[in-house]
């Protein structure tokens, strides 16, 4: 029963690519306050980093979606959970916090973003459309 649904793979890459997607589009989309931040709110330094992300999340979220880019993006976005990681842990947040999110939720998000630079978007990507209409590289699915 469970090693048929094997077939339904690509599906399941979908919808990981689609939740992947909202959350970084939503994510980015939060951060877009900080552009009317007063000075001095954080340092310059974060300020970049914050205006950087606000843009660069919402973009590689719709990539994802879309199947576009899709091995980029998540290699992009799992450094970006990287970072995410490591200011939470280095700033004392626990793996699971009570009053608000750990770096449980980083973890997951690092850790679907590199089953997709492994897996690819899968067939039902524009990515597959495209280099089936070119005509370039070979189109292969793993088998489990």
């Amino acid at each position: 029963m469970i090693s048929s649904m094997n077939r339904f793979a690509d599906w399941g890459l979908l919808l990981l690519r689609i939740v992947i997607g909202v959350i970084f589009i939503m994510h980015g989309q939060m951060k877009w306050g900080i552009w009317s931040a007063p000075a001095g709110a954080m340092s310059t330094t974060m300020l970049t980093l914050f205006k950087v992300l606000s843009i660069v999340e919402p973009l590689l979220g719709i990539a994802i979606i879309l199947g576009v880019f899709t091995e980029w993006a998540s290699l992009i976005l799992a450094l970006d959970m990287l970072g995410a990681m490591f200011f939470k842990i280095s700033g004392g947040t626990a793996f699971i916090g009570h009053q608000t999110t750990g770096w449980e939720f980083d973890l997951t998000l690092f850790a679907a973003n590199i089953i997709l630079l492994m897996h690819g978007a899968g067939l039902l990507s524009l990515d597959r459309l495209w280099k089936k209409k070119s005509g370039s590289g070979s189109i292969t699915t793993v088998k489990a």
